[in-house]
C-alpha cells in the first residue's frame, strides 16, 4: 500500500526508513534502452515549485516524453526528507 505523501516530519522519516528497508539492488542484466531524469526547482519568496521528468531514449539518442509541472509544495524544506517535498 502506499503510504500518504501529506504527513507530518516525524511519520515522514518513519515511511522513509520502511522504504529504505526494502531496496534491491541488483545488477542489469541486459541492455538498457530508456534513462529518466527528474528534477525540481523550488522558489525560496513563494510556496511554488516546478518538477521535470525526461524519458531519454538511450538508442535513438534523444527525449521520449518530457513534462513539466508547477504546482503548490505541500511539505516543508526538511533537510534529509527532500523526497516528500520534491
Amino acid at each position: 500500500m502506499l503510504d500518504d505523501w501529506n504527513v507530518s516530519t516525524e511519520r515522514a522519516v518513519e515511511i522513509q526508513r520502511e522504504h529504505a528497508s526494502r531496496i534491491l539492488i541488483t545488477p542489469i542484466s541486459q541492455p538498457v534502452r530508456y534513462v529518466a531524469g527528474l528534477d525540481v526547482s523550488l522558489c525560496r519568496d513563494s510556496d511554488r515549485g516546478w518538477a521535470a521528468a525526461v524519458l531519454w531514449d538511450i538508442k535513438l539518442g534523444e527525449a521520449g516524453e518530457i513534462h513539466v509541472l508547477r504546482q503548490k509544495m505541500k511539505f516543508p524544506y526538511v533537510p534529509g526528507l527532500l523526497s516528500f517535498r520534491e
